[in-house]
């Protein structure tokens, strides 16, 4: 339910004003008003969408996203300020905006979630040995490497020491 103010952003917003002169206008402080997360809660955002579905059905929004798949625009050429041709080329950017909207709405998207902190994992004492083993493992490959790599470089030093 709608305390005073939110029903008067609501009727205000509905009228055409833009977010922060609909909360000005019902009466919230300039401060609430430049920070629209604080005016549109969920109830106000439950109230505005209500008004969507009663008065535009779910088959006209369909219907207006699929038009947009096929937008196009009319480039206009002129010279000396006298049009002299025109061509209707697709416009791929307002396709681009509708395919997100048919996307979103159809449950073809799931919008990217970015996740902070840390995310911490008890390990499992089958998975302590595992990594034990691994790091045991790593271990004696990188001795096994080392002991080659120092018998390449003496067998490279003897080398450059024979007269040639």
């Amino acid at each position: 339910m709608l305390n005073g103010r939110q029903a008067k952003y609501v009727k205000e917003r509905l009228k055409g004003k833009n977010k922060k002169d609909a909360a000005l206008a019902a009466g919230f402080p300039m401060s609430m008003a430049l920070r629209s997360n604080k005016v549109e809660t969920p109830d106000v955002k439950k109230a505005f969408a209500e008004i969507i579905r009663r008065h535009i059905s779910g088959e006209k929004i369909a219907n207006r996203i699929s038009e947009g798949l096929d937008a196009k625009e009319t480039l206009f050429f002129q010279s000396e300020g006298i049009v002299t041709d025109h061509r209707d080329v697709i416009s791929w950017s307002e396709r681009r905006r509708y395919a997100e909207l048919a996307a979103r709405y159809g449950g073809y998207h799931t919008p990217q979630v970015e996740v902070q902190g840390v995310i911490a994992h008890v390990l499992t004492p089958a998975e302590k040995r595992e990594a034990q083993d691994t790091v045991k493992r790593l271990l004696e490959y990188e001795d096994a490497i080392e002991g080659e790599v120092a018998e390449e470089e003496e067998q490279t030093a003897k080398f450059a020491q024979q007269p040639q």
